[in-house]
C-alpha cells in the first residue's frame, strides 16, 4: 500500500490507509523509535475487519523530523497528539478507535483525555500512565543509548535510514529519550478524564510495565479491563499476535454500539 503525506509544520507526515472505508475506522499509533510496521503482525487480520489508519510520528518511519530547537524539542506526546488530530482532521474522520503500542498509547491517553468525542475505543499496550522518579522503567529508558539500540533492533533501524525522507537517527534517539524521561508529559491522573472503554494489554514479562502500574491505572479509569498475555514481553504484539488479535477484536466489537 502506498504510503502518502500531510505537510504538517515544515515537516512531511506519513500514513498508509487499509481495509474497507465503509466498515468502522481503527487508528494505530505506533511505539517510540519505530513506525507503522510494529503492527505488521496484526496488521492483515485488523484490516479485514476494520478501515485501518496507520500514521508514522513525526520524525519516525517515514515522517520527517522538521528543524529542531534546543529550547523547544520537536518530539512530545503533545506535538504527537496534535500531529494526530490534524491527520483525522484531513482524513475527515470524526470518531474512531485507537490501538495504541507503547508510545502510541500514551498518545492515545492523551487524545482520549482531551478529544474524547474523537475516541470510540481505546487499545493500549504496554503503554505507561506515569513515569514516578522511582519507576524502574526510568533508569531503562535512561541507560539506552544509540549503539544498544542499534545491536538489538538492527533491522529496524535499517528500514528508517532506508525509508526516511531525512534519517538522523542519532537525533531521533535524542529527542524522543528526552521525550521518555519527561514525567511531565505523561497524563498521570488525567486519564480520570477518559469516558471510553479501554483495553489495557500487557505481556507478562513486559520490563517497563508493571502489572502493579497497570492495575492502578485501571483504578482510575471508568470503564477499563486488563489483558495480561502470558509469554509476551514488550513487544507482545509480535510474540503472540494471534491471542492479540482475537483479544482486541473481541473488544473492539463487544463495544461498537459505545
Amino acid at each position: 500500500m502506498t504510503i502518502a503525506t500531510l505537510p504538517r509544520q515544515g515537516r512531511n507526515i506519513g500514513y498508509r490507509i487499509e481495509g474497507d472505508a465503509n466498515k468502522a475506522p481503527l487508528l494505530l499509533l505506533h511505539g517510540g523509535l519505530g513506525s507503522m510496521d510494529d503492527f505488521a503482525a496484526v496488521l492483515p487480520s485488523l484490516a479485514e475487519q476494520f478501515h485501518v489508519i496507520q500514521m508514522d510520528f513525526r520524525g519516525h518511519g517515514r515522517s520527517t523530523l522538521g528543524n529542531l530547537s534546543t529550547s523547544s524539542p520537536s518530539i512530545s506526546y503533545a506535538r504527537h497528539l496534535q500531529d494526530v488530530i490534524a491527520l483525522l482532521d484531513h482524513l475527515a474522520i470524526e470518531r474512531c478507535s485507537v490501538l495504541g503500542f507503547s508510545d502510541g498509547g500514551i498518545v492515545g491517553y492523551w487524545l482520549a483525555c482531551q478529544y474524547p468525542q474523537r475516541v470510540q475505543r481505546l487499545v493500549t499496550v504496554g503503554s505507561q500512565w506515569r513515569l514516578a522518579d522511582d519507576d524502574p522503567a526510568r533508569a531503562i529508558l535512561a541507560d539506552v543509548t544509540e549503539s544498544f539500540w542499534r545491536q538489538q533492533f538492527a533491522p529496524e533501524v535499517a528500514s528508517y535510514e532506508q525509508s526516511n525522507p531525512e534519517p538522523d537517527f542519532t537525533r531521533l534517539l535524542q529527542q524522543v529519550q528526552c521525550m521518555w524521561l519527561d514525567g511531565s508529559g505523561y497524563p498521570q491522573q488525567q486519564v480520570q478524564n477518559i469516558v471510553c472503554p479501554v483495553l489495557l494489554m500487557r505481556g507478562d514479562e513486559d520490563f517497563l510495565l508493571s502489572l502493579a502500574e497497570t492495575i492502578a491505572l485501571q483504578q482510575q479509569l471508568a470503564d477499563a479491563c486488563i489483558a495480561n498475555i502470558p509469554m509476551a514481553s514488550h513487544a507482545l504484539l509480535q510474540e503472540q499476535p494471534t491471542v492479540a488479535v482475537t483479544l482486541i477484536r473481541q473488544f473492539l466489537e463487544n463495544n461498537e454500539a459505545e
